[in-house]
């Protein structure tokens, strides 16, 4: 399904393999593009005006500074981390690319921020850890050894984590917080597919990646309105919730909860 902003930090990903900085501004103007049938990217606010930060941009999930960053890195290069971060929709090359028209499963979402999550690693998943029998033998445990290919470097995944924790504590994602109580540490990135159809949340910490992504089975049943059908109304609930009573049993907040190291010393500046 479209995947609308949770797209974003995988452009922005690239951004910083590229050398980008997370400091560097890009223009908030209005753009019109008459080769696109006068096609134009408008913010979710619907505000222009002024630049932002990548680091901002990214918090804020704004389009028009996301859609001059996607124009600056070119697609070529997009398409390659896409397919390298294990995605099998293919990419179209249009302008509207970068404000997350692109498709992909729930899984494959998953599996891409896995490797915000550890480093920069892609990971192979599986469903069954293991099946024990009543008397407590095991019968079939999963062998599977983790692909352990890097497609990320270390330190573009730890600019993206440190911006998508600005995001759920400033950000997009701030009701996790306000609204659902969760206090643990956590990364986030809501996303909101065009005419309200899907609904997108992204959580991470170092233990654990759950997504969700709520809408019906075709994408003409939808809201009409951002009260009701956006990512932080339908989606980021159901991972919010989750995680609430996830940090509140001693036993699985200790399997699943755990803290963002700290940024190296060259990288203490960056987000400022």
């Amino acid at each position: 399904r479209q995947l609308g902003s949770v797209f974003k930090p995988i452009l922005y990903a690239l951004a910083f393999e590229e050398g980008m900085e997370p400091c560097q501004y890009f223009d908030n103007d209005s753009l019109v593009l008459s080769e696109y049938k006068d096609w134009s990217p408008e913010n979710f606010d619907h505000t222009y005006g002024g630049k932002y930060s990548l680091a901002g941009a990214l918090a804020r999930s704004m389009n028009v500074p996301t859609f001059s960053l996607f124009l600056e890195l070119g697609f070529e290069k997009l398409d390659s981390l896409w397919r390298g971060m294990g995605f099998s929709f293919p990419l179209s090359n249009t302008p509207s690319l970068a404000l997350g028209t692109a498709e992909a499963s729930l899984e494959e979402v998953a599996a891409a921020y896995s490797v915000f999550s550890n480093g920069g690693f892609k990971v192979k998943s599986w469903s069954i850890a293991s099946i024990i029998a009543p008397d407590g033998n095991i019968i079939y445990i999963n062998n599977s050894d983790m692909e352990h290919m890097r497609v990320l470097t270390k330190r573009s995944c730890q600019l993206i984590s440190a911006i998508l924790q600005k995001a759920v504590n400033e950000g997009t994602g701030t009701s996790m917080r306000t609204v659902y109580g969760v206090t643990s540490p956590f990364a986030g990135k809501t996303g909101t597919s065009q005419n309200y159809a899907d609904a997108w949340f992204a959580a991470f910490n170092p233990k654990l990646t759950i997504v969700a992504r709520a809408g019906a089975s075709s994408p003409a049943i939808h809201f009409n309105s951002q009260s009701y059908g956006t990512g932080s109304a339908l989606a980021l609930p159901l991972v919010a919730m989750t995680l609430k009573k996830t940090e509140s049993h001693p036993e699985t907040a200790r399997q699943f909860i755990a803290p963002f190291p700290g940024l190296p010393p060259e990288l203490e500046g960056a987000l400022d």
